[in-house]
């Protein structure tokens, strides 16, 4: 479990795209992947938005008392379409809640605020997904980039594998992406 920290607010979680703290969410997630990474914009918001659960955390340490948005990620419900880069062939197989768009503003990184904000990912959905969505098994699959597998490693989750044809293969992708899995039952 990761350290509590006084200065790091993690905002209810919220569905869909209306609220105001989503506006926060896509501020982190342009710095974090448009900017940093260069991922196109026309990219980064997606239909799975519309449905997904959001979570920002926000610093509290500001001087003008007004929290600013640091880290963000959602949780995307099924049914799933095959990421565009990997098709059906590496798509995971059903039964899972996908965790998505992790992002932490640059001078938070390292600071815990990406544990924080994925413990109480995982206690969002343990405690209430599993009423709602009913083919749930229990895994919580991180669809994230290979680079930053050992952090996600950290924060108790395994990368997959599996056997087609006799060739194993992972979750990742040649694109450098990967699925990271963590088991709630």
């Amino acid at each position: 479990m990761t350290k509590p920290r006084p200065d790091i607010i993690i905002a209810p979680a919220f569905q869909g795209t209306s609220s105001p703290r989503f506006q926060d969410a896509m501020l982190v997630r342009t710095e974090v992947f448009v900017e940093e990474q260069k991922v196109p914009a026309e990219n980064e918001l997606d239909s799975d938005d519309k449905t997904s659960w959001h979570f920002v955390a926000y610093t509290s340490s500001s001087s003008s008392n007004i929290p600013i948005p640091i880290a963000t990620a959602r949780i995307v419900l099924p049914p799933y379409d095959p990421h565009p880069r990997e098709g059906p062939a590496l798509h995971p197989p059903s039964g899972y809640l996908k965790i998505g768009r992790l992002a932490t503003r640059k001078a938070w990184r390292g600071k815990g605020v990406a544990g924080l904000l994925v413990e109480e990912v995982v206690r969002f959905a343990s405690e209430n997904l599993g009423r709602v969505v009913e083919e749930w098994d229990g895994r919580l699959l991180a669809h994230a980039q290979i680079a930053v597998r050992e952090a996600w490693g950290r924060m108790g989750f395994l990368s997959g594998s599996r056997v087609e044809g006799g060739e194993e293969r992972g979750y990742m992708t040649s694109a450098g992406d990967g699925y990271f899995a963590k088991s709630q039952s």
